[in-house]
């Protein structure tokens, strides 16, 4: 596609965009993949983090995920279909053992929001975390993917738009994992036995 084409043939987008991907969509909601990019870019990371656990994954899952909409036909729901694209890319980076390499030669530092603490804080930080996601594995696939959307301040329906299902299955799922979560975490802490 060439500068100023647009998804529709025949119709010339306004202002003309390099990849003519800020065109109305064949369902008429446009978009503009550097806005998307500055909107959800982070939080995409974020949770494609928490979805594989390696933040070099997390951004090429990102990046790779971007990519793709830029040649895709508009989806009715860009943001929804960046999670759901994203975390594509991240299930298949983990499949194909890429981070099992990775956390081979892994150091703790290189964990996200850890740049700031001490040795010992890190230390503890990485204890907690690997805690947590032991405990967040007992729950389904669809529960914890619902509990980090929802973390990352996904509404039921978006969440719904991503995943599929309703709003309301999605509030009731989420409901269900958050009380499965915290049996999982129990009333004990990381460092009690």
């Amino acid at each position: 596609m060439t500068a100023g084409e647009g998804h529709d043939a025949g119709r010339a987008c306004e202002p003309p965009h390099p990849y003519g991907i800020d065109c109305p969509s064949e369902r008429g909601a446009p978009y503009d993949v550097e806005e998307l990019f500055l909107e959800h870019h982070a939080a995409l990371v974020q949770y494609l983090f928490r979805v594989g656990g390696d933040p070099d994954d997390a951004q090429d899952a990102a990046q790779e995920a971007f990519v793709k909409l830029m040649g895709a036909t508009p989806p009715l729901s860009p943001p929804a279909w960046l999670y759901r694209v994203g975390k594509n890319v991240a299930l298949d980076t983990l499949r194909m053992g890429v981070r099992h390499r990775r956390l081979l030669d892994a150091k703790p530092e290189r964990a996200m929001g850890d740049a700031l603490l001490t040795p010992e804080q890190r230390t503890e930080a990485v204890s907690v975390r690997d805690w947590v996601r032991t405990r967040l594995s007992r729950l389904s696939e669809k529960e914890q993917q619902i509990l980090l959307m929802r973390e990352e301040g996904y509404t039921h329906r978006e969440i719904a738009q991503t995943l599929g299902g309703t709003d309301n299955s999605v509030a009731k799922a989420h409901s269900r994992a958050k009380m499965r979560l915290a049996v999982a975490l129990g009333p004990g802490r990381p460092d009690d036995p």
